[in-house]
């Protein structure tokens, strides 16, 4: 697509207008910015299976984490005219690794927001239950069938769905996600009803840090 799209602009240039130049620039810087995404799953999935990658756990506030992910993705949010608030409690604390925290609940934002159409809302919430940190990203979305949540977390069967924008995925991320979340020895479960909506809940031991 890059190359194509590079190669069709170069050799017209001089016939298309600005409107038609501007279309297939943003084509570009499309394509460019999926391609970038992939290697970047790509390179973190490959440190995954070859144990390179480090897991530094410490104690992380999921307060703090959720309302830096809100403020990074407010922008894709608001260009979509979506609702994106964090209602996390500010003494919600976890043992873990922030960089993949980090990961882990902007992939779960960043999809919201790819199956969420305008004026829909998206919010991080979370609870105590039990000893677990339960972490839930919820939205008013397209909502999922069955067999699309069986198959969410399955490398063999990358899905092809496009967002309410015609957003496209690497079909990784959550399935990083799982992977990073089980490094924690936490889990994740999904609940999601056609036309209404998703709930992504990720439990995470919870950490308690001396006042």
């Amino acid at each position: 697509m890059i190359i194509g799209s590079s190669n069709l602009v170069l050799e017209r240039y001089e016939k298309f207008d600005d409107e038609k130049r501007k279309k297939y620039i943003g084509y570009i810087n499309e394509s460019a910015k999926q391609t970038h995404k992939l290697l970047e799953n790509l390179l973190e999935w490959a440190l995954i299976q070859t144990n390179e990658m480090k897991f530094t756990p410490g104690i992380v506030n999921i307060h703090d984490l959720s309302m830096e992910i809100t403020s990074l993705l407010n922008e894709n949010a608001t260009n979509k005219k979506i609702t994106l608030r964090s209602s996390v409690e500010k003494d919600s604390f976890v043992l873990g690794d922030f960089n993949m925290l980090q990961l882990i609940i902007r992939n779960l934002v960043s999809n919201a927001i790819k199956f969420t159409n305008k004026g829909g809302l998206i919010e991080i919430t979370s609870e105590v239950e039990d000893n677990y940190e339960k972490i839930v990203v919820s939205d008013t979305g397209i909502g999922m069938t069955k067999d699309e949540i069986d198959n969410l977390f399955k490398i063999d069967a990358k899905s092809s769905k496009l967002g309410t924008a015609k957003e496209k995925g690497t079909g990784l991320g959550l399935i990083l996600c799982k992977d990073f979340i089980e490094r924690h020895k936490g889990y994740i479960d999904v609940t999601s009803e056609i036309g209404k909506g998703s709930q992504f809940c990720v439990r995470l031991p919870k950490a308690h840090p001396s006042s």
